[in-house]
């Protein structure tokens, strides 16, 4: 064989190689190929040579071989030619690695537990290298990093089997098997779809494995729907359901795309399924109130407990919602504030949901994280101190912790604040406006619309356009749909004359989100409009009005109004200044930090028609005046003044709007800069048409609910009373650093949970003490109790009650019932017994026709999540319809009694028609 040409040119040197490309080292820098010969189309046969060996009487040499053969459908020869050296590399990986192929993660113990109509399957043994910490390198991926070759753990199929005939091999054909839950990594991948070779066609065709919900992991599930049935769907008590689990892995080391040469190599299949511990498992939803001799549940799936915050603050990404008792408690002087706030049900910055109510036990819990970073792990246990646990993950990953002693799961997370262009949400969570009344909608507001061309309306400059002056703070305009695009952060308002915001502000003073350059920000608020003045807030009224000559006293925009401070009625009220001050019809709170916030109002007091110079909350319902003027319900905006602990200039909690009034008082433009850098949330409020003649405030005919939740990672916090640089030390205490840093005596304390013994009465510096032993070092703590969702056992009176649900299935029988499982089967079932009692089967005439016993333990729950037992857990018996002898029973009348000793007898009748025995069809 000679080098170039046909190959047989004995003028041209020897070589080792036909058609190489550029490969061939003894000839460097030449190119021989097919398509360079002009070969012609055609066969192409060889011969293939296993070498030289001795094979020795009796011994056994195996010789492979391989043939591999690829060929593009476009691109031409060469790109057949780079999918065939794919296809070699991967062939000789399979030969080095024996032929072995990669396993896909293990599939978890399913465990069961068996409700009234409903399932609730729980994933256990999770956390091991098998299955969630699964990484395992794909010895077939050449040619790539070896970071790209390796499938990680991506997430859970749970399919139901429509009987116990199917198995995972089914698992693809719907007349078989469904998909009925499934969870996934929270990470941006979501679909998967592998390629499968289909020779009829001569092409790779495309099938979705899985369509990830892309939320993060959880371990619990909630079934309550028959997959398989047709009309009504909901789950038949003592009817057996077929599941099973499969754990999944993912790799994409190169996108895979048929029609394009260049996306040949890519990966055909990046979801590879595991093959190991894949089971069928059993359930029987039954009523469960006649176990434990006498049950009583009062909690279900889902449900959770009132969770309490002892330190710390943040929300990590959850929606956060205070009780009732603890806005009160924010509302009540000296403090306007809750300390240790109590969440609502499922409403808490940690999520805590019950997923088996059968094992609730009254006890009190504690949730304790070990630090505020990213990587922060947390720590649960009992008041009984019977089990510690610790936190399968770090807060990076978003878990779901199931405890199944307990019959709680558990969830904390970190996650991305507003400001982070990271987030497509921007840390914003959700945000709505709820009336008490929803027959009288009496408040409305300016809600944003997107115009280069001046339109007023246009007053969030959020995103990229020409106007928008905020560029990478919220590009995607997330914070122009807050409650439907009427509330706004300060920070993204429109600074033109007539709209809310201060145009000298200078940008490094004000953030969506703490920074290195400011410590102000954002957070979750409700603000809550009502008639009850006992809950108004005293509040700073400032001039909004953009021409001074044209305003009271000629007042400059943004400075106090000067007009007469105004009482709750009207009357004059010159508490704190005999000018510039009001009330305003309700209260707002900081749902991260548990403060009443201060909150300022505006009117433009050149607009006489508008209500704007009473000194009252009172809008308008006009953008615009009969002349087509500019006057947006008379420029009452709202300012929702933040609270951020950013040192000596900080807006305090709700003082009455003093030191707001003090600071504008002064008419020192760095004042001025000083408070409103604090404004969080600001609306232009207007009344709708129909309630213009209102006599706001005092007129209110609905209370309003404004909600605004964002996103805020945990954050260290005292659960006590804090002490800033202007507040006296007691010599001789000892005091605790809750934010950090302070100088005492020459000392800079720069760590939270740092103590010193005050030698004198002052510190300084920005941060904050307190004289109270901090119980997790300021870290996020969390405590609940159970009491009111644990469930009752050993009533007596319940399992006496539950004597009434014992039934008989199907009564009647007409030679059939779907409990049967063969053509030579006849079977009913007698359901809700007892864990103790006898069954007796008579005719008519009292003749005893069966008798069965039935002693199981008194139910399925040892403390532990439920798994499949041979034993009869599930509150029934079977009856053959056969008599003591094994004789087939004769159809007709049968009574059944059931003696549950002291807790009661049962007596039912049954009727009966059976069928003849079919020994021809199998």
């Amino acid at each position: 064989m000679t080098y170039g040409g046909n190959g047989h040119d004995p003028g041209n040197p020897v070589c080792d190689y036909m058609f190489p490309g550029d490969t061939d080292p003894l000839f460097p820098g030449q190119n021989w190929t097919e398509a360079t010969a002009n070969n012609p189309v055609g066969d192409r046969r060889f011969i293939q040579s296993a070498g030289v060996f001795t094979l020795e009487p009796g011994a056994v040499n195996y010789v492979t071989t391989g043939v591999v053969w690829a060929r593009a459908t476009t691109g031409g020869p060469q790109a057949s030619i780079g999918l065939l050296k794919a296809a070699d590399d991967k062939a000789q990986a399979l030969f080095d690695n024996c032929f072995k192929l990669i396993d896909g993660p293990n599939a978890p113990d399913l465990a069961v537990r068996e409700l009234d109509k409903t399932i609730i399957l729980t994933l256990t043994n999770t956390n091991v290298p098998e299955i969630e910490k699964y990484v395992a390198k794909d010895p077939t991926i050449t040619g790539f990093p070896d970071s790209l070759t390796y499938f990680k753990f991506q997430g859970y199929q749970i399919f139901q089997f429509k009987d116990e005939t199917v198995t995972v091999a089914d698992i693809g054909n719907p007349d078989k098997v469904r998909l009925a839950a499934q969870c996934d990594i929270k990470d941006g991948i979501s679909q998967l779809v592998n390629f499968y070779y289909e020779p009829t066609l001569n092409a790779n065709m495309p099938i979705e494995q899985v369509n990830g919900s892309d939320k993060g992991i959880t371990h619990t599930f909630l079934i309550k729907q028959n997959l398989f049935a047709t009309g009504n769907t909901a789950l038949i008590n003592h009817q057996t359901y077929f599941f099973t689990v499969v754990a999944y892995a993912h790799n994409n080391y190169k996108t895979y795309d048929p029609s394009d040469p260049f996306q040949l190599d890519g990966q055909k299949k990046p979801y590879l399924s595991g093959r190991n511990n894949i089971k069928t498992y059993s359930a029987i939803p039954h009523i469960p109130s006649v176990e434990n001799i006498g049950t009583i549940l009062h909690t279900q799936f889902g449900d959770g407990p009132p969770v309490k915050r002892m330190e710390g603050s943040g929300n990590g990404g959850m929606i956060v919602d205070f009780t009732e008792a603890t806005v009160d408690e924010i509302l009540s002087p000296p403090y306007y504030r809750s300390f240790q706030p109590v969440y609502k049900s499922l409403k808490a910055p940690v999520k805590v949901k019950v997923f088996d109510p059968m094992i609730i036990d009254p006890l009190q819990y504690e949730i304790r994280f070990d630090t505020i970073s990213p990587n922060a792990n947390y720590t649960l246990s009992s008041s009984d101190q019977s089990l510690i646990v610790n936190s399968d993950y770090n807060i990076a990953t978003s878990d779901e912790l199931v405890v199944p002693e307990w019959g709680l799961t558990f969830q904390a997370s970190t996650c991305i604040e507003p400001g982070d262009t990271l987030d497509p949400k921007n840390g914003y969570l959700e945000s709505s406006i709820e009336f008490n009344n929803e027959s009288a909608k009496w408040l409305s507001a300016v809600a944003d619309v997107d115009n280069i061309g001046g339109d007023p309306k246009d007053w969030i400059r959020s995103g990229t356009a020409s106007n928008d002056p905020y560029k990478k703070e919220d590009d995607k305009e997330v914070y122009e749909n807050v409650v439907n695009g009427t509330w706004a952060p300060y920070k993204l308002v429109s600074r033109d004359p007539f709209h809310p915001r201060m145009g000298n502000l200078g940008e490094v003073n004000i953030s969506l989100s703490p920074n290195e350059d400011t410590k102000t920000a954002i957070n979750s608020i409700d603000v809550i409009f009502t008639a009850d003045q006992s809950k108004w807030t005293r509040c700073v009224v400032v001039e909004t009005g953009n021409q001074a000559a044209l305003n009271i006293g000629n007042a400059k925009q943004f400075d106090l109004r000067k007009s007469a401070s105004m009482g709750k009625n009207g009357e004059p009220d010159n508490s704190i200044n005999s000018t510039g001050m009001s009330w305003f019809p309700g209260y707002a709170y900081d749902v991260e930090t548990g403060v009443r916030l201060n909150i300022v109002f505006g009117e433009n007091s050149s607009l006489i028609e508008d209500n704007s110079q009473d000194m009252k909350f009172n809008p308008t319902s006009r953008i615009y005046d009969n002349s087509g003027k500019i006057v947006l319900g008379g420029m009452h905006f709202i300012y929702i003044m933040g609270h951020n602990g950013d040192g000596e200039t900080d807006v305090p909690p709700y003082d009455s709007c003093r030191y707001i009034f003090n600071k504008l008082n002064t008419l020192n433009s760095t004042d001025k800069r000083t408070v409103w850098k604090h404004a969080m949330w600001t609306n232009i409020p207007l009344v709708t048409s129909d309630y213009e003649s209102l006599n706001l405030p005092v007129e209110i005919p609905s209370d309003v609910k404004v909600r605004i939740r964002i996103a805020r990672n945990y954050k260290p916090m005292a659960g006590t009373t804090e002490l800033r640089y202007t507040d006296i030390l007691s010599i001789g205490t000892t005091y605790y650093v809750s934010k950090p840093p302070i100088t005492h005596n020459g000392i800079t304390y720069e760590f939270t949970g740092q103590s010193f013994v005050a030698t004198t009465s002052q510190f300084e510096g920005p941060g904050r003490v307190t004289d109270q032993i901090p119980a997790n070092n300021f870290m996020p703590l969390f405590t609940f109790g159970t009491e009111n969702l644990a469930s009752e056992t050993n009533n007596q009176e319940i399992a006496s009650e539950a004597l009434r649900l014992i039934n008989v299935v199907p009564n009647p029988y007409y030679a059939y019932s779907a409990y049967e499982k063969s053509q030579l089967d006849n079977r009913i079932k007698i359901t809700n017994l007892p864990a103790k009692c006898k069954v007796t089967i008579l005719s008519p005439n009292g003749t005893i026709i069966r008798k069965f016993e039935r002693d199981v333990p008194t139910d399925n729950t040892a403390g532990t999540v439920v798994s499949p037992k041979s034993i009869n857990t599930d509150t029934t018996i079977d009856w053959d319809l056969k008599n003591l002898k094994g004789i087939p029973v004769s159809g007709g009348m049968y009574l059944i009694h059931v003696d549950a000793g002291v807790l009661g007898t049962k007596t039912i009748k049954w009727f009966g028609i059976l069928r003849p025995i079919d020994l021809d069809t199998f």
